[in-house]
């Protein structure tokens, strides 16, 4: 079972004291005391994901004023409602149950139904858990770190039957969630993501120590205790009951006999001081990636998605463009994924996939505007996903005008100060008796193409580049190649003047 000592605990706890504080009012989402537009504002972007509040936190209870269990549109709008006076909101509240709160034994006998000591084979040793189920075809909900290093593991239910563990579904090792599935139709437990409050009575049930079937209760003595580690914070349910080693996994259940969450570790240094898992972390799971129990023993660094990025700090002059080569370290073994660029706040840049060529591409990044700090998020949707941040600013005086790791080729849009209109790429053009691949760019709009050629030139050959040939025997081509003797960059340049698509247009392209 996951023990933290005492001196990082007491650190985490200074540390997220403030949140304590924060003021439940239904729709009073800032915690300032009144409702006001503002709150309706926040609600907003929680709904369209500029805002992300952690379901079962206080700002996310204020925020779901409707009570659906999401932030969402409608919410905003109830909010501002409330703020204006047209709509009156209840503070504090508490949904409400049709249901009947059940005695101690029928929690018991109810939980024994849907409950599994989890047992791990290690190379050396073995652990045991808890978990509960939450359908009827076999998923079972543990703690990441009762079958972490596991070479088999086997969930045997609290009427004895033993079934082996098939695949992982799901896991996230830093919210300490594991989602197993067995072959085997189960008793499944009803969960309960939001309708709970500090002070409400609680009941645990696991394999305390080895010894099954153990059953305690207590109450919430706090609903959401944030605990920073390892750079990530978890929004625990603070709870009473004693749990011990054998617990982890298993299910926090209220008065109705339904699952709160994963009950996960304990201060050591202190009395009574249990936390658990909220069941909505479920949510955030991604099961998108299960693995066989084998594929898992491999080692979940095999199951891990990278990526390679050169640069991310990029300082653009406007008209500028960035080429930024993206490789993706792919587990062995999966062929299906997605790699998903951000948009950005406005309009000061624009970003365009490349094609891919194995497992790399190019992003295409243009500076439309002036900005002074911009961002990006590249990030591979697998399991478990990765992301990295691209940061960006452009100003008339920046000194990275241009970015390309493989190329030296200077970029035009630079001294023009107007960004490509459209990119082409992965072109075979066949010149000086070899097989190029050309990146192609239109830049269009320019009153006078032929002094913009000329001033072009002059910056080729400051780069280093020469005119190697001229070919005006069709206009839809590049007309003129220059080639870099030290690099081996090879570069043409051509004008287009019979595309009514691109009046004036000026197409540069490079290898």
């Amino acid at each position: 079972m996951k023990k933290i000592a005492a001196i990082l605990l007491c650190v985490c706890m200074l540390l997220t004291l403030p949140v304590f504080a924060f003021a439940m009012q239904l729709g009073d989402i800032d915690g300032n005391g009144k409702v006001s537009a503002a709150d309706a504002r926040l609600a907003l972007r929680a709904a369209v994901g500029l805002a992300v509040y952690t379901q079962g936190s206080d700002q996310f209870t204020a925020a779901d004023v409707n009570q659906d269990g999401r932030v969402t549109a409608s919410d905003a709008r109830i909010i501002l409602r409330a703020a204006v006076g047209l709509q009156i909101l209840t503070t504090n509240p508490s949904p409400p149950t049709d249901k009947t709160k059940l005695s101690s034994s029928e929690i018991y006998s109810l939980a024994c139904s849907y409950t599994f000591e989890i047992r791990t084979q290690m190379t050396n040793g073995y652990a045991i858990g808890s978990g509960f189920a939450i359908s009827d075809d076999g998923k079972i909900v543990t703690n990441y770190h009762v079958i972490e290093d596991g070479q088999s593991i086997t969930a045997t239910s609290y009427y004895g039957e033993t079934f082996q563990v098939v695949q992982i579904l799901a896991y996230d090792a830093d919210i300490d969630l594991a989602v197993l599935k067995i072959n085997a139709m189960t008793d499944y437990a009803e969960l309960n993501k939001t309708d709970y409050n500090t002070g409400d009575k609680i009941y645990t049930l696991g394999s305390s120590n080895g010894l099954t079937g153990t059953f305690s209760d207590g109450v919430i003595a706090q609903k959401s205790r944030p605990v920073q580690e390892n750079g990530v914070t978890v929004n625990y349910i603070q709870i009473t009951a004693p749990i011990s080693h054998g617990n982890s996994g298993g299910p926090l259940i209220d008065e109705y006999g339904r699952v709160l969450g994963a009950n996960t570790w304990t201060y050591v240094d202190g009395q009574n001081l249990n936390f658990s898992v909220p069941v909505y972390y479920l949510d955030q799971l991604n099961y998108s990636r299960p693995v066989s129990v084998a594929q898992f023993a491999a080692g979940t660094a095999a199951a891990e998605f990278s990526l390679e990025i050169p640069m991310t700090s990029f300082s653009l002059r406007k008209g500028a463009m960035v080429l930024i080569p993206i490789s993706v370290n792919v587990p062995a073994g999966v062929s299906e994924y997605t790699l998903t660029v951000s948009k950005t706040k406005n309009s000061a840049l624009r970003a365009e996939m490349g094609e891919w060529s194995g497992n790399s591409l190019i992003l295409y990044v243009f500076a439309d505007d002036y900005v002074s700090s911009e961002t990006m998020s590249v990030y591979v949707k697998g399991y478990p996903e990765t992301e990295v941040t691209l940061r960006f600013s452009v100003s008339s005086s920046n000194t990275i005008s241009f970015y390309i790791p493989f190329s030296s080729v200077p970029d035009f849009g630079v001294m023009t100060g107007v960004a490509p209109m459209e990119k082409y790429e992965a072109e075979d053009f066949s010149t000086f008796g070899a097989v190029y691949e050309y990146y192609s760019l239109y830049y269009a709009g320019f009153t006078s193409p032929a002094s913009m050629r000329s001033n072009y030139f002059s910056m080729l050959q400051a780069a280093g580049f020469t005119l190697s040939e001229t070919d005006t025997s069709d206009p839809y081509s590049p007309t003129w190649y220059f080639v870099n003797s030290s690099s081996g960059d090879v570069l043409a340049y051509g004008e287009i003047y019979t595309d009514s698509s691109y009046p004036d247009a000026i197409l540069i392209l490079w290898n």
